[in-house]
């Protein structure tokens, strides 16, 4: 590295005190530019990291529908015991009996009382 800028712009970023913006409006790009964000989104943050990853879970699977803790590993990120302890908290059933999917145990009935409908 011959700069420490981008360490800089990583931290400031990271802290909530500046934006990233593309140049050209598109997100498929590798040039930026940097706007101070005010007033800053995370000012009022309370979540630990632990809560912030039981609240992904909880996002997940009540999007998702039934998916395994492999799946909802690779979507978030997080290792293995990260994403176990995130998920420990949501008391996660088996969507069918013997499977591993797991759903919110709220979207359980709806789950096994859901009928595609019939193509006529």
């Amino acid at each position: 590295m011959t700069t420490t800028l981008p360490l800089a712009l990583g931290r400031l970023q990271s802290e909530g005190e500046i934006r990233r913006i593309p140049r050209n409006g598109r997100l498929d790009t590798q040039t930026y530019a940097y706007g101070r964000w005010s007033p800053n989104p995370l000012a009022t943050f309370t979540l630990s990291a632990a809560e912030c990853h039981i609240e992904l879970a909880r996002r997940y699977f009540a999007w998702i529908g039934p998916a395994t803790l492999a799946e909802f590993q690779w979507f978030s990120g997080l290792g293995v015991k990260a994403a176990k302890d995130a998920v420990a908290p949501l008391g996660l059933v088996p969507a069918t009996a013997g499977l591993d999917r797991l759903l919110l145990p709220a979207d359980l009935d709806a789950w096994r009382d859901f009928r595609p409908p019939v193509r006529g």
